[in-house]
């Protein structure tokens, strides 16, 4: 009787706490309270230009869509076979994969003789993202085009089909838009990167013709100014998502299932002041802009998400309970910041990589000239390359050894471990991406 009577009793607490918070969400979610008045933004609104069709790469973006043939995958298989050296080029059968989509890389040409790459102005309120999948497949097939032409001793026509890569991705890093938009112009650039680092391997141009290249590369950094529009558009955005949200178009569950416990259609009240969460994104994205132009060791991060892994939105326990003053607004606040923060570090990596392939091609022209590599990067200046380039990262020149004949960046964790690797080379991963496995950013010096 005594062990019944103690099982009521707890059923009966039990159901009291599940009402009492039942209860506690109803009035969070009905209640209202004072909102400040909405933050002064102009400074972050974004200007959108009108621009005539034939001056935008944009529209050209569909007739691309509708010409360019992807490579099926065990085209692509055994392309990477021969950029390996597991199977002889066949350069007839490159030619023909080519000669199908030589329509599509006219189409593209005429992109990249565009000023700018812009869509139409979005819904503020809406996720709509241009279709960028035929600018990626065309920049992999002009990097397949460029391995093939090195290999074939058209040097020259090699380094132009890189520099072209190149522009194609600063096309869209220029874009006012979604930030993907910057990092899908940072891959294409990556694939330039890399194609021009085995030109500075292979090639066997004079030292006064690749000497042109190095001076086009000064100008194919981060373009950090379209990074300040894509913030600036994103603050726009999320502020949309706000609107969304008290429209009743949106829900936290929409975003993510974990969100459960939430009401389905949010009203402003305690649990979500939207003004307050307004001025809190209008503050952030100000930190976020002011950073933009920043090496990696000076950017201003929040205190509040600095333990907090960036990139990856997992819920934390406590954001799934809809208990707490303004803890939608939080949570909208705190996506946008995990995901935007990283940025710096793309940003950083692409301004490296882009100086250390200046500094490639600047050594091979001086070990052309000299018969043997220089001492140190000053040996360089001002014959070669106007300037060492700054490794983004820790705002230090960049870092070279002619005893281990690499250049080097300190990478993310800022640290400079002299070149050391943090591991072997992943031979899973393709020959472009084996050198961010290492402590310091390594990139060997192979002639």
């Amino acid at each position: 009787m005594k062990r019944r009577t103690t099982w009521w009793v707890l059923t009966g607490l039990i159901v009291l706490a599940v009402a009492a918070i039942s209860l506690r969400i109803y009035i969070n979610s009905k209640r209202q309270w004072d909102d400040p008045y909405p933050p002064k933004d102009d400074d972050l609104l974004l200007e959108w230009p009108d621009i005539p069709d034939e001056d935008n790469a944009y529209s050209y973006l569909e007739e691309l869509d509708d010409e360019i043939i992807p490579t099926t995958m065990p085209e692509y298989r055994r392309i990477r076979r021969m950029q390996r050296g597991e199977e002889e080029w066949d350069h007839e059968y490159l030619e023909k994969l080519a000669a199908r989509n030589r329509k599509a890389f006219e189409i593209a040409d005429k992109m990249i003789e565009c000023d700018v790459f812009q869509p139409p102005k979005p819904d503020p309120m809406s996720f709509t993202f241009p279709p960028l999948n035929p600018i990626r497949e065309v920049a992999h097939q002009w990097y397949q085009q460029s391995s093939s032409l090195l290999e074939q001793g058209k040097d020259k026509e090699a380094f132009d089909t890189a520099i072209k890569i190149l522009r194609f991705g600063q096309l869209l890093e220029g874009t006012k838009g979604y930030i993907t938009n910057y990092l899908t112009g940072y891959a294409i650039k990556a694939m330039g990167f890399g194609s021009l680092r085995q030109c500075a391997a292979k090639s066997r141009l004079k030292s006064e013709e690749i000497r042109v290249y190095i001076d086009m590369l000064a100008d194919l950094g981060a373009d950090e100014e379209g990074i300040i529009d894509a913030m600036r558009f994103e603050y726009a955005h999320a502020c949309g998502m706000i609107d969304g949200i008290v429209a009743g178009k949106y829900s936290l569950r929409d975003f993510n299932s974990k969100y459960g416990l939430y009401p389905k259609h949010l009203k402003p009240g305690r649990l979500f002041q939207p003004n307050k969460t307004k001025s809190m994104l209008a503050e952030t994205f100000r930190k976020l802009i002011s950073n933009c132009q920043k090496s990696l060791v000076d950017v201003d991060m929040p205190a509040n998400l600095e333990e907090r892994k960036f990139g990856v939105l997992k819920v934390p326990i406590r954001d799934r309970i809809p208990f707490g003053d303004n803890k939608v607004g939080r949570i909208i606040h705190d996506w946008h910041a995990l995901i935007l923060y990283p940025v710096f570090q793309v940003k950083c990596r692409e301004n490296s990589e882009a100086g250390i392939t200046r500094l490639l091609l600047a050594l091979k022209c001086y070990k052309l000239d000299h018969g043997d590599l220089p001492e140190s990067l000053d040996e360089l200046v001002p014959k070669y390359i106007d300037k060492i380039p700054i490794d983004d990262f820790d705002g230090k020149h960049l870092r070279y050894s002619k005893e281990k004949r690499i250049i080097y960046s300190v990478g993310r964790d800022m640290k400079d471990s002299g070149g050391r690797r943090k591991l072997d080379e992943d031979k899973s991963s393709p020959p472009e991406e084996e050198v961010w496995l290492h402590d310091d950013q390594v990139y060997k010096i192979e002639f």
